[in-house]
């Protein structure tokens, strides 16, 4: 069991953390690593405080639970059906081909760097 104290200043804490998450700048390009793998684990433990440790332990068990028979379902359909799966597969790809541009044009945008061909084509018409 935790003291009462020792859980009050656990508390603030993670508030002074979370007010200090909050004051810096709400894109993720500015965080670190190291915060982007804080903060899940403070959500975990917020939850935990607010509902207690047996229910959350049991909670959790059951999601992960879930998650894991829901991929192993989806192995299953793999090997059933491996054309469905290529094709799925490459639907995939390209979804990720495409946030892989998106996050690349965000930052040149946020760096100024405008090397887009639309942006050049406006530079063609205007000059």
């Amino acid at each position: 069991e935790i003291e009462n104290g020792d859980q009050y200043s656990n508390q603030q804490q993670r508030r002074q953390y979370r007010r200090n998450y909050q004051d810096k700048s709400s894109g993720s390009n500015n965080r670190s690593v190291e915060e982007q793998q804080i903060l899940p684990s403070d959500v975990l433990q917020v939850l935990e405080d607010k509902c207690g440790t047996k229910e959350f332990l049991a909670a959790y068990a059951i999601v992960k639970e879930e998650a894991r028979e829901k991929r192993e379902e989806q192995k299953g359909e793999m090997v059933a059906n491996p054309k469905a799966a290529a094709k799925q597969k490459i639907l995939k790809q390209e979804h990720e081909k495409q946030r892989k541009k998106r996050k690349v044009q965000k930052r040149r945008v946020d760096k100024g760097v405008f090397r887009t061909k639309t942006v050049l084509n406006y530079n063609k018409i205007v000059r």
